[in-house]
């Protein structure tokens, strides 16, 4: 399907679908209980697909949710060190 521009996402080009994670399996990756990470979707803290009344996840939205955390730990955690030497 062309995605607005006359292209096709990577997904339909590699012929490609995702399976979504249920929040069992989703927690179990990420190593939090369930209902916390229903309530960060719930709070759309992360990335989440709500499909009638169950929630949803793509692994690689997981995934690359994580790296932004990450990415955000790691500079608070530069700031706060050059902070201190000053």
């Amino acid at each position: 399907m062309p995605n607005g521009n006359g292209a096709t996402t990577n997904v339909e080009a590699e012929g490609i679908f995702e399976p979504l994670l249920d929040l069992t399996e989703a927690a179990a990756l990420l190593r939090i209980h369930p209902q916390t990470l229903k309530k960060m979707a719930i709070r759309r803290s992360v990335p989440a697909i709500k499909v009638g009344r169950l929630w949803r996840f793509r692994a690689s939205d997981m995934q690359e949710w994580l790296d932004s955390r990450v990415s955000l730990v790691e500079n608070d955690s530069e700031c706060r060190a050059s902070e201190r030497r000053q």
